[in-house]
């Protein structure tokens, strides 16, 4: 009886290392990229997903993707060979978009692990998110923060707890909105809803409101 139960453990455990090991076949979907000229190519995108599962791993898309040309070479799409890109899974459209490195030197709260960020909402002002590992006390959990942008400003969205703390060079929104009053006004009387929802309101008002006047100043400055 035990030599039977330790032949079952046994063919157990060689098939859960064999799932664990076996070359997974990614989907593949249409797509394109944007190069450092501006230039916009078609390509396949191979799409990375969890296992046994077609859930996206969206986490390693910040750092790019691996993609195929017409003619079916493989290649990479990263910060050296693209400004952008985009494809579609799931009935799901996602783009990615890439910071300079300087702008994420000079915030401390986007990590310097990734370079592209998802566009949720586009505009003057853009909503994008970051997503992240958090490792607390050993247990590890998938964390999202929303990046508001506009020129090369940023503010950043303080998760869980974090969100009534700011360190020291870190921007409120109050800051980063100083050049619409009228969108203070209503972020001080809590217009806008207090969940994520809020930092695509807050976009939304300053690109139907505020930000003709921002961009007028700004092009006067640069001039």
């Amino acid at each position: 009886m035990k030599k039977f139960k330790f032949i079952t453990l046994t063919f157990t455990l060689v098939l859960i290392f064999g799932f664990i090991n076996y070359p997974k076949e990614f989907p593949k979907v249409k797509g394109y990229y944007i190069d450092l000229e501006g230039k916009k190519t078609e390509v396949t995108i191979e799409v990375m997903t969890k296992f046994l599962s077609d859930k996206m791993r969206s986490i390693p898309n910040q750092n790019g993707i691996a993609a195929f040309t017409k003619a079916g070479k493989k290649f990479s799409i990263n910060y050296k060979n693209a400004s952008e890109y985009g494809f579609s899974y799931l009935n799901i459209d996602y783009v990615y978009q890439l910071f300079p490195q300087d702008l994420i030197d000079k915030n401390p709260n986007v990590t310097n692990d990734f370079r592209f960020f998802r566009l949720l909402q586009d505009g003057y002002c853009r909503v994008y998110l970051m997503e992240y590992i958090s490792n607390n006390n050993g247990s590890t959990s998938e964390v999202e923060k929303y990046i508001l942008r506009k020129n090369d400003e940023l503010f950043v969205s303080h998760p869980g707890l974090n969100k009534l703390i700011y360190l020291p060079g870190q921007k409120t929104i109050e800051v980063f909105f100083s050049d619409c009053p009228s969108l203070l006004e209503k972020i001080e009387n809590k217009d806008f809803k207090r969940g994520v929802e809020k930092y695509f309101k807050y976009a939304e008002f300053y690109n139907l409101n505020c930000a003709k006047n921002g961009s007028e100043n700004n092009t006067s400055e640069e001039e």
